[in-house]
Parts: C-alpha cells; structure tokens; sequence
C-alpha cells in the first residue's frame, strides 16, 4: 500500500503569537494608526508607519522570514502576526499604514484558504482591484500557493478558478506582479520539499521567496498562468494515475560520495535528497561542490578523504575536520545524518549502498586518467579503484550493516571545454576517458554502473533547458534523474 496523505482541506494552523484586540476585519488601530498585530522583523512598532513594505500571507506559517526579504530585497519588511482570511483584510491593514512611505505589498495566497461566507470571492477581488487602482505608487507582488500534487481532491477545478480569477486582478494592473510555480513538477511532485501539503520545509522556503520575489523566475501574465493551470491539470492526472509513491523500503540505506552533481543546490530538491524522497529510503548525502576522485591538491579535498569521514563517523571515531571542510555544507549535514540514524538505529539489517560519482572535476584539473591495479591516487582511476577496495575491505569487516553494494556512476554531459572535447593540461584526458575509467572499474569489480546520461539524456540540443550552468542538470533535470534511478533500482534490485 502506497502512503496515504490528506486531501486539499488544510485547516489553518493556530497563531502562537499573541494577537491583541482588534476591529472591523480583524484590524485594531493604535493611537497612530498602527494595526496592533503588525510587528516588524526587528520588533519595532514605532517604526511600522513609516515602513517601505509590508508582507500579507493566508498562511502564517508558511516559512518566509522576514529578515530574508531585508538580505535579498534591501528592505525592512513587516507582517501581521494572523494570518489572513479574506482579501479585504489587506485594506484595513493598509489602513494603518502611511501609504505616502509604502513602496510594497507582498501577498502570499492560498486559494482555497479565502473565506467566502460573508463576502464572495469576485467581491473581494474587485476591492483589490480598486485598492491597487487607488495606490498606483505602490507595487503588489502576488505569489500563489504550490501544493504537493496528491493534495488534490475534487476541489482541483475550484482551486484553479480561484487562481485564474486571482491572476486576472493582479495582471489587470500595471502595478500587479503575479508569480505562480504551482504546476513545476520537480516542486510539487516531490514530497520531500514539504513539511505538510501546502507547506515547504525551510530551505525550499527560502528558494522559493528567491525563485518569487527577488529573480522573479516565474512571474506569469494571464496567458502564461492559464498554461501553467492547464499544466497542473495533466500533471495531477499523470500523478494520481500512475502513483509513483513507494512503500517505505527498509532493506537498504543510501550513502552518496559525489562532487556538485550531487551536491549542487544543497536541499531537497538535490538529486540524490529527490532520490531519497521518490524511493522512499533513508539515506546520506556525503557529497561535496568542487571535490576530485584524485588526490591532486592539497588544498582540496579528495574522494578518499571523505570516504575516510564517512567510515570514522560510521566506527564513532573522532573526526578531525581541518580548515579544508570549513565551509563543506553538504558533506558536514551528511556526515551529521549519518550519526543521527545511526543513533536512532536506522542502519542495522540494512544493506548499505554506496553511490560514488566522480570524474568532472578530474577532468576540470587535468589529472591523469591512470591505469587499473596501481592504486594510485594521483590518477583517477587509481583513486577510484582505492575507493573500491576500502569499501570491500568495510563490507568484509562491518557489522553495521548486514552487506554492501557498490554502484558506480559515469558523468554525463557537459558543454563546458567544447563539450569536454577538449584535454585540461599536458597529463590530462578527454571527457570520454574519464568515463571509460568508471566502467572500466565498474568491470574489474563486477559493480553496478549507471552512466549519468541514461538517467537524463542531456546533449547540445537541450542543454540550455536542462543545465542551470555549463555543467549542473537544474531542478526539473535533477527529479527526472533521481525518478529514473528510482525506477533502474526497481527493476536492477538494488531498491526494493
């Protein structure tokens, strides 16, 4: 049986801030003013008349931080401490408001949150309407909400009216700005990016008020929204068809040992943490940007290194972090993972995959490709086959784990150095070797390999909308990877 998750009917979550007497709409005024419930990030009422901005949101809870809108936007911004219930709420806290100093209005709308039993939603929206039409000084940014896609119940067709008739107040008006990244697959299909149905766990909070309100990536007019709804309405068909939830597997425990393939946009969103999500299985992501397989540089760090972490923090043996892993955000919360499942008994009777992906950056630095049965870890090869045994001489010795497996990954596509036609230096190779080094090891050893292309076929033709840079598969990139891992695992067995 799949797991089973609650239809679009969240109930709004209760304020854990005092909320002091109100008026009409839920907005009592101090002697200036002032809504009484307003707070400003820095605690300061004196200062909320005279505020550039204000932040309005049906969701209390939703993650935003204020203090995120001053370090990317440059501006103090202020919210209320409830959360609203109706539109018409914004202009009776607007009310309190000096509208001469106002420069923004943030609103973050949950459709179906609105309450229509006094006032329809047609009427609210025209008082919005009339409202931004009053104040063309100020601009109102609107993002609409982004469910987790099994969310939806039969209330899909009313949550899309909703959108649609929101998004044709706001785009009406020349100070309107409509964001909607509600139908992106790689955000509402995949679980791990929420904490609840509506809600993202707080490093996607943070993308997202980036991805919104500062890049402005997915701002929508009204014929971009009704694409996007249209979209949604395939995507939960396609989803609520074919069910791509898993049972909980509890035969196996993922480690990943990769560069910024892997840890590229240290989130949920990450392929292996997406991998994770869509198959179910607990797991570490010990990746790091920027790390070799070869031991190249002694101000870098090298596959053996962190695979050596990974075993100290499996034995409980100290590990000494030098300056090198000061700022290795993503190995350090994978290393930390790993001691917390181990603390809470996550890993025994489990067979412990380990995913190494490495090669691009060898590539980059131009170390030598090497040969097999040197072991040496100047050379790629060399320092991946040294990899190999050390974790078979760990699966020979363990008692963590009931066995390990081994699975090679060969680097896919790059458009950086001509589509790595082109060698790094005088002892370097082609792209190609490297990958050939992979299955090579992957051969000797008798190792399951998965050529990164296979996943995700990334060339020259596509690679603008698949790769955020010269190199890293972006978001949607990275779900239809992890997607197909999960799905090779199934049939290969290592998933159960």
């Amino acid at each position: 049986m799949v797991k089973k998750k609650i239809l679009f009917s969240k109930l709004l979550s209760s304020c854990t801030v005092l909320v002091l007497s109100i008026g009409m709409l839920g907005c009592g005024k101090q002697e200036k003013g002032v809504p009484m419930e307003l707070y400003g990030s820095n605690g300061v009422l004196e200062e909320v008349a005279d505020c550039q901005a204000v932040y309005l949101t049906t969701d209390i809870e939703d993650g935003f931080k204020m203090e995120d809108f001053r370090r990317y936007r440059g501006i103090d911004m202020y919210t209320t401490a409830t959360p609203l219930t109706n539109l018409l709420e914004i202009e009776a806290v607007l009310d309190g408001l000096d509208k001469n100093a106002l420069q923004n209005v943030f609103l973050h709308i949950e459709p179906l949150s609105l309450k229509e039993q006094e006032f329809p939603l047609e009427e609210q929206l025209q008082q919005v309407g009339k409202l931004m039409q009053e104040h063309p000084e100020i601009t109102f940014e609107v993002l609409l909400d982004y469910p987790y896609i099994y969310s939806y119940g039969q209330e899909l067709e009313e949550y899309c009216r909703r959108v649609e008739a929101i998004g044709e107040q706001v785009n009406a008006r020349v100070n309107g700005i409509l964001y909607y990244p509600g139908a992106e697959e790689w955000l509402v299909c995949n679980e791990g990016n929420y904490i609840a149905d509506n809600r993202l766990n707080e490093k996607m909070a943070l993308k997202l008020l980036l991805y919104n309100f500062c890049d402005g990536v997915y701002r929508v007019d009204q014929n971009g929204l009704k694409e996007k709804l249209s979209q949604l309405k395939l995507c939960v068909e396609k989803y609520q068809t074919q069910d791509i939830r898993r049972e909980e597997n509890t035969e196996q425990y993922y480690i990943f040992l990769g560069d910024s393939i892997f840890a590229y946009e240290p989130n949920s969103t990450c392929l292996p943490e997406t991998f994770l999500s869509l198959a179910n299985v607990p797991g570490a992501n010990c990746s790091e940007g920027g790390v070799a397989a070869a031991s190249w540089n002694t101000d870098i760090l090298c596959l053996q290194e962190i695979l050596g972490s990974v075993f100290a923090q499996l034995q409980e043996e100290e590990i000494t972090l030098d300056t090198r892993f000061q700022n290795t955000e993503t190995l350090k919360e994978g290393l930390a993972k790993l001691h917390q499942d181990k603390v809470e008994d996550r890993l025994r009777n489990r067979t412990a995959c380990f995913v190494l992906q490495f090669g691009f950056n060898d590539y980059f630095c131009g170390v030598p490709v090497g040969e097999l049965g040197t072991y040496d870890n100047h050379t790629f090869l060399g320092a991946l086959e040294s990899a190999v045994r050390d974790l078979l001489e760990f699966a020979d010795s363990t008692e963590i784990f009931r066995e390990v497996e081994i699975i090679l990954m060969v680097p896919g596509y790059c458009y950086k150095f001509e589509q790595g036609t082109l060698a790094q230096g005088e002892r370097g190779g082609i792209l190609e070797e490297y990958r050939n080094a992979v299955e090579q090891v992957a051969r000797a050893y008798e190792l399951k390999c998965v050529p990164l292309l296979e996943l995700k076929e990334i060339n020259a033709q596509n690679s603008q909308l698949y790769l955020t840079d010269e190199i890293h598969p972006g978001p949607q990139a990275r779900f239809e990877m992890a997607a197909k891992f999960a799905e090779m695992g199934e049939e290969a067995g290592f998933t159960q």
